[in-house]
C-alpha cells in the first residue's frame, strides 16, 4: 500500500504539471506501482497508476521526450506504450469494474488509440455507476462531458 500510495500521490501531482516537470517525477512513479504490483499483482490501483503512465508519457510531445531523453538522461521514458497502457488500466477495470476512475482512464486511452466506440461503452458504463469516492462525481461530469463530445453512436 505504501508503494502505490506514494505513486497515486507523486501521479496526480505531476498530472497538474508542465511536461519536464512530469518527466522528473516519471521514474518514482514508475518504479513505485510497479513495486506495488511485485508485492500484489491484484492491485486495481496499481494497474491503473502504471497504465495511466504509460498513457501520459505517451502523451508527451516528441519534443518533450527527446529533451528527457538527452538533458534529463530519461532514457526509461522509451519503456511507456500504447499498449501497456491499454492492458493495464483493463485490468484495473476488470479487477474492480465498479471504480469510476478506472474507466474513465481507460476511455480516455480508447480515445487516444481512436477505439471511439470502446470509449462510449466505458463512458457510458460510468453514468450507471454508485459513488464509492469521493472524487467520483467530478469523475461522472468528466465522462459525461467526454461523451458528449463523441457525438452519436454509430449503428
Amino acid at each position: 500500500q505504501a508503494q502505490f500510495g506514494l505513486a497515486l500521490a507523486l501521479a496526480r501531482f505531476a498530472r497538474g504539471r508542465g511536461g519536464i516537470d512530469r518527466v522528473l517525477y516519471a521514474r518514482i512513479i514508475y518504479d513505485e506501482s510497479a513495486t506495488a504490483l511485485a508485492l500484489d499483482p491484484e492491485h486495481d490501483g496499481a494497474h491503473h497508476v502504471l497504465g495511466a503512465w504509460h498513457a501520459e508519457v505517451m502523451r508527451l510531445s516528441g519534443i518533450t521526450r527527446l529533451l528527457a531523453r538527452k538533458l534529463l538522461g530519461a532514457r526509461f521514458l522509451g519503456r511507456a506504450n500504447w499498449d501497456s497502457a491499454t492492458a493495464h488500466l483493463e485490468r484495473a477495470v476488470a479487477l474492480r469494474p465498479d471504480f469510476i476512475d478506472h474507466r474513465l482512464e481507460l476511455a480516455r486511452v480508447y480515445l487516444d488509440r481512436h477505439r471511439t466506440e470502446a470509449a462510449r461503452e466505458q463512458l457510458e458504463r460510468i453514468a450507471t455507476l454508485a459513488f464509492t469516492d469521493v472524487m467520483d462525481p467530478v469523475y461522472q461530469r468528466e465522462a459525461a462531458k467526454l461523451l458528449a463530445t463523441l457525438g452519436p453512436a454509430k449503428d
